[in-house]
């Protein structure tokens, strides 16, 4: 199924983050598939440890030997699925990892609910064509579920880098989906977010509705534009014309300059 997914053309909310930069890489990432990266890999493992805890310990491979290097790495690399294959201090980590997020209360009870994972959303939208989306998690009592993990899990700073990874729109585009295809209960929008290194600190935060229809609504704008590029097949860069290059204003600004008068020391 997930094969499946990936190689269906429809829109997706990964793609049309893309083009919240510009339709030439909007083009790019819905027409170029990319390739596994150890990163990405490592997601899965950590997704798959917190929202599927019975796959992961049916499919995990723990590597026992002191490097990956020689005969006997790539005969345990030759009988086991690499996907799955961790060192003994990753497999530490991953469990360390679970266990933060089961001591959380309000992650434990999410997940106690989550009744389906991984769950693919096709829909067809009259303007915006093939749509698809693939939801972390469902329940009728916990609602639509998201599990990211961060280096920045303070509510401000995460807030920012939310927004520049494109997760608002990805939860408007999955809350959507999931009103479209009719998964009924909660409309709640949770994302379980946990610190990729230690302590791996947990935050559970609630995307409020307001917010997941007017990132929706700009997925919409961003996908018609896309649409309307795809007709006369052009797909424009960042900007269209040159541009003049200013140095950014914090670089600029003059620093205070420091002064004692009458004694007391002044910034002017």
């Amino acid at each position: 199924m997930t094969a499946d997914y990936f190689a269906n053309p429809a829109m997706s909310a990964s793609v049309i983050k893309a083009g919240r930069l510009s339709m030439q890489h909007m083009r790019h990432a819905h027409t170029t598939q990319s390739e596994t990266t150890p990163s990405m890999r490592w997601g899965k493992l950590v997704h798959a440890i917190v929202l599927e805890p019975e796959e992961f310990s049916r499919n995990v491979r723990v590597f026992e030997g002191d490097s990956k290097r020689g005969n006997v790495w790539k005969a345990f690399q030759a009988d086991n699925d690499p996907e799955w294959i961790v060192t003994i201090p990753e497999h530490a980590d991953l469990l360390a990892m679970s266990k933060a997020v089961l001591l959380d209360h309000e992650a434990a009870n999410i997940l106690r609910d989550i009744e389906d994972t991984e769950i693919p959303l096709f829909w067809d939208d009259d303007e915006l064509g093939p749509c698809k989306c693939k939801m972390d998690g469902y329940g009728k009592l916990c609602g639509r579920v998201e599990f990211k993990t961060t280096s920045k899990i303070a509510p401000r700073q995460f807030a920012a880098q939310a927004e520049s990874l494109g997760y608002f729109h990805g939860a408007g585009w999955y809350h959507h989906g999931a009103e479209v295809c009719g998964l009924g209960g909660s409309k709640r929008f949770n994302m379980i977010v946990m610190e990729s290194s230690e302590p791996y600190a947990v935050c559970v935060y609630e995307i409020p509705e307001p917010i997941l229809n007017e990132c929706y609504r700009e997925c919409v704008k961003i996908v018609k534009e896309y649409r309307q590029a795809e007709k006369v097949n052009r797909f424009f860069g960042p900007t269209r014309e040159r541009q003049m290059l200013e140095r950014p204003a914090w670089a600029t600004q003059q620093q205070p300059m420091e002064l004692t008068i009458g004694g007391e020391k002044v910034e002017v």
